[in-house]
């Protein structure tokens, strides 16, 4: 059996970039369908991690909020946005602006206006 002195650089780099890969792949694998909320529908590309966002974000400068739309059309008003995050479409419930009375502490609504 060979020493640590006697393995040589790229058979090291090699195994660490093999690990890397199988670690990466049983990630995606879990996200996909073992993690808490596998069963929320949303493209499987922002399931598996947060280049989707990243790049929408990011690469094509900002888009990701309006981008939410389209797979609500496909997939219907809740879908799945990253590995651990899913998104609703019931804005008109949450707006602040109504004139419904919220039990709210005082500190917490002063940043809201």
């Amino acid at each position: 059996m060979a020493s640590l002195d006697q393995v040589s650089s790229p058979h090291l780099g090699g195994a660490l970039l093999g690990l890397l890969l199988l670690h990466s792949a049983y990630l995606g694998v879990w996200r996909l369908y073992s993690s808490p909320i596998p069963h929320i529908p949303g493209p499987k590309l922002a399931a598996l991690g947060e280049a989707y966002e990243f790049y929408h974000d990011a690469v094509l400068g900002g888009e990701y909020t309006s981008k939410t739309i389209e797979p609500q059309c496909q997939y219907g008003p809740v879908i799945r946005l990253n590995p651990s995050e899913a998104h609703t479409d019931f804005h008109p419930i949450l707006d602040v602006r109504s004139n419904r009375r919220r039990d709210k502490w005082r500190f917490f609504m002063k940043q809201v206006y």
